[in-house]
């Protein structure tokens, strides 16, 4: 069955991110902590980056470390495009790795909320799939005990051009390539509502799988973009 997502609906809770083919009957080890509604856009966004071979790569190296992810919605994230948590130890470069947790302001439509600059410092898009990737490319070296602590910034970069030009080639559209750390907030974007969003989320229940979870009352979910 399936049904349209209209509105915003209040209420944190936390659901798991299933995918037919990454982890275990289902189930990985990301969590999305959220509104119904934002968990939705969480859970199409990290589909379409795993359509992508390098965001594969890297959703299937975050599964594989064995730490938790969490995903969650923050209003405090809306002007730094996402923030990354994550407990300072030794394990973070030893290659045992930890586990976080990605800040990511949801309530934004498929463009994002900030553009980023190229090498010769023009402003380019920085959408909402790129913007998690970015988020991802932070958490997987964290994860798995190889994150460059003084450049940690530059991995994660490195990591999103790769996605960036793999994206490109699949769209048949120009590759633009990011260099600089900085971003610009695009404030049409971020003036944007929820509500006032173009885009229609749809929401279709996975196989059983109540068993797998603590709380039964947190059923499996995937996503659709009704364009």
């Amino acid at each position: 069955m399936s049904a349209p997502v209209g509105g915003y609906e209040s209420g944190d809770r936390a659901q798991v991110y299933t995918h037919k083919s990454l982890g275990a009957e289902f189930c990985t080890n990301i969590t999305l902590g959220a509104s119904l509604l934002h968990i939705s856009k969480f859970k199409h966004w990290l589909n379409e980056i795993d359509k992508v071979p390098h965001g594969r790569t890297t959703l299937e190296a975050i599964v594989a470390s064995g730490h938790q992810l969490a995903i969650a919605h923050s209003s405090a994230a809306r002007i730094s495009a996402g923030r990354t948590q994550v407990p300072m130890s030794q394990n973070l470069i030893n290659g045992n790795g930890e586990p976080v947790t990605i800040l990511l302001y949801a309530s934004v439509s498929e463009q994002g909320s900030h553009m980023v600059f190229n090498s010769r410092r023009e402003l380019i898009e920085y959408t909402a799939v790129e913007n998690l990737f970015h988020d991802l490319a932070h958490a997987c070296p964290k994860m798995n005990g190889f994150w460059r602590y003084f450049h940690s910034e530059a991995q994660a970069i490195e990591e999103e051009n790769i996605f960036r030009r793999q994206l490109a080639a699949m769209n048949g559209s120009p590759v633009t390539e990011r260099v600089w750390k900085t971003g610009f907030p695009n404030e049409s974007v971020l003036s944007a509502t929820v509500e006032s969003a173009p885009q229609v989320y749809r929401i279709r229940s996975n196989p059983p799988l109540s068993h797998i979870f603590d709380n039964s009352s947190y059923p499996a979910f995937t996503v659709e973009l009704i364009p």
